[in-house]
């Protein structure tokens, strides 16, 4: 739309005619950008759902925690209290 109006647009054009298509220019081009802030948000959202079912399905299931747990009592009985690190 620049760049047609460029072409096209004339100095001695009606004002009212230059305000209006400029106003929907610029109407379009806050709607592009505010489309493109969406955009982004839904992306990070996608992003933390994705880590947070990787975590829930690796660190947080019970199966870790239990298998962690037996190492650890496995680890106090045998008497070994350094921490690893």
């Amino acid at each position: 739309m620049a760049w047609y109006g460029a072409g096209t647009l004339r100095v001695d054009a009606s004002p009212l005619f230059l305000f209006a298509y400029w106003g929907i220019f610029l109407g379009l081009l806050v709607v592009v950008f505010f489309t493109v802030l969406l955009d982004i948000r839904f992306i990070r959202l996608q992003y933390r759902l994705g880590e947070r079912e990787i975590f829930h399905s690796t660190l947080g299931s019970e199966d870790f925690r239990r298998a962690l747990g037996q190492a650890q009592q496995q680890r106090k009985e045998a008497g070994d209290e350094t921490p690893e690190g």
